[in-house]
């Protein structure tokens, strides 16, 4: 692939000025200081119908500057301008397609086969790679070949406003105990999560089957067999708008679908028993059954708690009463259970006066 610089990219569109529009990283010598190769570093953006962003997330993988890179687009046949940016941007790709795909986890999937790198993660369309990730990355692979690296990822809102995420307590105890990685403050962001590539296809790539957890049930299968290593630079940009799985789908409901995964699954697991997993899932289809009668969705809460009930009516009750708004509930149906007997049993009394 063509090292890519500023003067040979297309112009930066609408007199943007700031990263990744009219920076660069500085380029890497051709090797290490001490005359190793840089790791090969493969990144695939999947995509579709993001072209108002699609951009801004190629150009911030291509001015890293970084000498080993392998960039893939892998377009699931959008119909906005995608095609005409990537395209644009083709002659600095190693390989891109546009074409329908079964979602999120089929085009990375697709795209991970056709990687050849020691270090892989996928970048979304509508995220960015931090200035000076790659290297990060490549210097820390260096010193702990075949591990896991994370670092901290910078979510952004549209409205200006910024928090940063940073990786803790990446354990596998942590990815499948909900309660202890609570208690363990426990905290990850998957486009700051780099991955050793041969171990990502040994266990298969992801799950195409889930459409929320899937980089966490992959996580699962890796922290198995990888041990993690800790970067403390930025490594990416997580950008968060009204039309991103994160706002309209809800931490909970990706907790669910993972949960679910681990029990259809039945494998058993030393940090997590199977009956934690079943009072988590109960947990979790209350949380969503409450979250959507809070969004007046009562067919779809009807639905969550019958499936709850269906699971452990017993764990229902127990969960119910944790919460305030069925005690609330209680108290109101209480009260005016109340009111009705002390007047139902009052007319006979002043009918016989």
């Amino acid at each position: 692939m063509k090292y890519s610089l500023i003067k040979e990219l297309p112009a930066p569109v609408n007199n943007l000025t700031v990263w990744p529009w009219t920076e660069e990283r500085r380029k890497l010598p051709d090797k290490t200081q001490d005359g190793r190769e840089w790791p090969r570093i493969s990144i695939v953006t999947p995509s579709y119908n993001q072209g108002s962003f699609l951009e801004e997330t190629i150009r911030s993988v291509l001015l890293q500057g970084y000498p080993n890179l392998e960039y893939i687009v892998i377009d699931g046949g959008s119909t906005d301008d995608s095609v005409k940016i990537i395209k644009k941007y083709s002659s600095w790709l190693d390989f891109w397609i546009s074409e329908p795909d079964k979602g999120q986890s089929n085009a990375i999937n697709k795209g991970m086969l056709k990687c050849t790198g020691d270090i892989f993660n996928w970048i979304n369309a509508d995220d960015m790679l931090y200035p000076g990730a790659l290297q990060a990355i490549a210097k820390a692979w260096l010193k702990n070949p075949a591990a896991i690296i994370a670092g901290p990822v910078i979510n952004f809102y549209t409205n200006g406003t910024e928090n940063q995420v940073d990786p803790n307590n990446l354990t596998l105890e942590n990815f499948l105990n909900i309660k202890k990685a609570k208690e363990n403050r426990w905290n990850w962001h998957q486009p700051g999560t780099f991955l050793p590539l041969e171990q990502v296809k040994n266990v298969g790539g992801l799950k195409e089957d889930l459409h929320f957890s899937m980089d966490h049930i992959l996580m699962i299968e890796l922290l198995q067999i990888c041990k993690v290593t800790y970067v403390p630079e930025v490594l990416a940009k997580f950008r968060l708008h009204k039309n991103s799985k994160t706002e309209t789908i809800g931490f909970p409901r990706f907790t669910l679908e993972r949960v679910e995964a681990l029990r259809d699954d039945g494998r058993s697991y030393a940090e997590v028993t199977r009956d934690e997993l079943k009072a988590d899932h109960v947990n979790l289809l209350i949380t969503c059954g409450a979250l959507a009668i809070r969004n007046r969705q009562y067919g779809t809460a009807s639905k969550y708690l019958v499936k709850s009930i269906l699971i452990s009516p017993l764990l229902v009750f127990r969960e119910l009463l944790k919460r305030n708004f069925f005690r609330k509930f209680l108290r109101k149906f209480g009260r005016r259970f109340l009111r009705v007997f002390r007047f139902g049993n009052s007319h006979p009394i002043e009918n016989n006066k």
